[in-house]
């Protein structure tokens, strides 16, 4: 028997076991502000007295629901929790529906009717990487804040959006010093394609934003806030 039915901050701890298994870089934190950004629509499904499978869903002032969070314990994959969640997530009332599918979750997606938008990809920096220009990096440390938050397995960098990219992306490196960095950014953009190479980060995987229902018009992002949010 399972059992579908609204997460709350007591499941997080069982949530973060479902982020372990799938080595994704999300914190307790950041699940306590999906949470409550949306009490009403972060579900989960629970089997054999488990926290089985997640999906969350944030509406965004433009009429767009984002859907984050789909995850499945690898003990109950194949039995269609995901798909039922996110079909769930799919009868809130909304102009239009948004994702970032990993290679795994986008064929289900494409089967409820997702189209797919633009390729996405994380790039990551190095623990203890070797800065660009450790002088350069060395004045910027004082000047501002670094951009980002903090993660499971290494600092993440974004979101941003319009100019200054490299500026924020020298403060973050130089802010947080030996860290791992990973950052989110669409390869269409061959500035951040560029700068990703020059400051050491290397590709690590490739992911897919898709929607379902009318494309809707955003400003375009350098590094965006995570696949897992949106």
């Amino acid at each position: 028997m399972s059992e579908l039915r609204l997460l709350q901050a007591s499941d997080i701890p069982a949530a973060m076991r479902l982020v372990e298994a799938a080595h994704w870089n999300q914190t307790a934190a950041d699940w306590a502000r999906t949470l409550s950004l949306a009490p009403d629509t972060c579900w989960g499904i629970f089997a054999d007295g488990e926290l089985a499978a997640t999906t969350t869903a944030v509406r965004y002032a433009n009429g767009v629901v984002w859907i984050g969070m789909v995850l499945t314990a690898p003990a109950y994959r194949g039995r269609g929790y995901a798909t039922r969640l996110v079909e769930e997530a799919l009868a809130i009332e909304a102009t239009c529906f948004r994702l970032d599918a990993t290679a795994m979750g986008a064929p289900l997606y494409r089967k409820l009717g997702f189209v797919d938008e633009q390729p996405i990809e994380r790039w990551e920096r190095p623990r203890a990487a070797v800065a660009y220009d450790a002088r350069l990096l060395a004045v910027l440390a004082g000047a501002g804040p670094c951009v980002g938050r903090p993660g499971r397995l290494a600092w993440y960098f974004g979101p941003w959006v319009g100019p200054g990219l490299e500026t924020a992306l020298q403060l973050t490196i130089s802010r947080r010093g030996g860290e791992a960095i990973c950052w989110d950014l669409f390869p269409s953009d061959a500035e951040a394609v560029t700068l990703a190479e020059r400051y050491g980060f290397e590709r690590r995987r490739e992911l897919v934003r898709m929607r379902r229902g009318p494309f809707v018009p955003d400003v375009p992002a350098r590094a965006i806030c995570g696949f897992e949010f949106g």
